[in-house]
């Protein structure tokens, strides 16, 4: 199916050539040509959509490496909190035991 850009390009390039069909103007050559140059197209293309899928394969690793890192900082951060609790508690429990014996 031919777009409306289509249809002008080729009404253009009749008026150019000034032949009713393009296909008329063209060498077997010249057609084999264009064809190579779609191809290579094409295939640039298909190269960087390869290359856009194997980035996002690799960002997808690090978010995966970020988030283990995250949930292990999650655990010493608690385990932290814990041995300061502890820590707070002693002092508490030092604080009054000592308060108790100079009474």
């Amino acid at each position: 199916m031919l777009s409306v850009v289509d249809c002008d390009s080729e009404e253009s390039l009749k008026k150019l050539i000034g032949r009713k069909e393009i296909e008329d103007a063209l060498t077997n050559q010249e057609s084999l040509m264009i064809v190579a140059r779609n191809l290579e197209v094409t295939h640039r293309v298909d190269g960087v959509v390869r290359d856009v899928d194997s980035n996002v394969k690799a960002t997808k690793v690090l978010t995966e490496d970020v988030d283990d890192n995250v949930k292990a900082t999650e655990v010493l951060i608690g385990d932290i909190d814990d041995d300061v609790k502890v820590n707070i508690l002693h002092m508490v429990c030092n604080i009054f035991f000592l308060s108790s014996c100079t009474n």
